[in-house]
């Protein structure tokens, strides 16, 4: 697997591993104030991002709800592993 960290403000992967986090997180859209752990295990290290930086707010008139700012990769080239590119949600964690 690549791992691109770059100015991003999504966290994009894998289509069927971000449907998992989704199903984890209850579905599209969350409790803002329900906390949840997400990390990242490089190097044999785990490195958490913290639920404020993987999520935003769900829709204007109320900060109650959030939607994970999560988008798939594309499909990988024949012969090319899925990538990602965990950008500014890691990086601020």
């Amino acid at each position: 697997m690549v791992l691109h960290i770059q100015g991003n403000s999504l966290i994009r992967g894998p289509q069927d591993v971000l449907d998992a986090i989704t199903v984890l997180l209850g579905g599209d859209t969350y409790d803002c104030a329900e906390a949840h752990t997400l990390a990242f295990q490089i190097g044999g290290s785990l490195y958490p991002v913290d639920s404020r930086d993987f999520g935003s707010q769900k829709y204007e008139d109320t900060t109650s709800q959030c939607t994970p700012n999560l988008a798939p990769t594309d499909p990988p080239s024949s012969g090319f592993l899925y990538s990602w590119s965990i950008g500014d949600p890691f990086l601020k964690s």
